[in-house]
Order: structure tokens, then sequence, then C-alpha cells
């Protein structure tokens, strides 16, 4: 993946971080925990998946990203 590429796709991914954040605080506010904390968990996913790409680390799926994180600590 080109930088720019990496770039735009690291900018997408932290976007969709925070709208899952936001949906989880409008779920939350309206007594949804169940789903508040599914959006939660995708918002640091993505987060994680952004953060991943940025330092030119691809995982594929939910453990390669926990993998890889646990090995940048």
């Amino acid at each position: 993946m080109i930088s720019e590429e990496r770039l735009e796709y690291v900018n997408y991914r932290i976007n969709s971080a925070f709208n899952n954040y936001n949906a989880a605080k409008v779920l939350a506010d309206n007594g949804f925990w169940n789903s508040e904390v599914n959006r939660l968990y995708y918002s640091v996913y993505y987060s994680l998946n952004a953060l991943l790409v940025h330092n030119d680390i691809y995982a594929h799926s939910h453990s390669g990203i926990v993998r890889s994180f646990r090995c940048i600590l």
C-alpha cells in the first residue's frame, strides 16, 4: 500500500472509530447497554487497526489485530 492510500485508509478507520463511539454514546443514553458495548468494541478495533496500518503493520482478522498490537507494546 502506498503512503497516500495508507493515509486515506487510516483516516477512514479513525472516522469509523469516532462514528462507532458516537453511536455508543447514543445507545448508552437510551439504556441499550449490550449494543453500546458492541459499538465501543468496534471503536477500539478500528482505532487499533488504524494505528497498526499507520505503522505499516497489516492484520487481516480480529485475532491478527490483537496479536499485532501485543507485538508493538
